[in-house]
């Protein structure tokens, strides 16, 4: 019979996971798309914390961050000099845990939402 084991991904797993979405964001270079992206995450971010039960104005300082991120990412383009500043932003702990936060936040909501 299966077992499931529990092992914890490496603590470097999910950084890599919000790094590939930002360095796809940025190979992509689409301006618009980035925009659109934007909007998605701040339109369903605050019922997305309510109904997830987090304090939203808690919650406020590492989405921040994610969409400060993205809004120098618009503004670097079409001269991103191979992405140096978002590796530097992740190189960053504070910004990469932030950022890796939320993205485990927003995970944890779509799995509630999908169970």
């Amino acid at each position: 019979m299966f077992q499931c084991c529990d092992v914890s991904p490496p603590a470097e797993y999910p950084p890599a996971l919000a790094f590939g979405y930002f360095e796809t964001l940025l190979r992509l270079g689409d301006v618009p798309k980035i925009r659109a992206e934007l909007a998605r995450l701040k339109g369903c971010n605050e019922t997305m914390l309510e109904a997830s039960g987090f304090d939203v104005g808690m919650c406020e300082d590492f989405t921040d961050v994610t969409f400060e991120m993205l809004e120098a990412m618009i503004s670097s383009l079409p001269n991103h000099e191979g992405g140096a500043s978002l590796l530097a932003s992740f190189n960053d702990d504070s910004i990469s845990a932030a950022v890796t936060y939320h993205f485990r936040v927003r995970a944890a909501f779509r799995a509630l939402l999908f169970r």
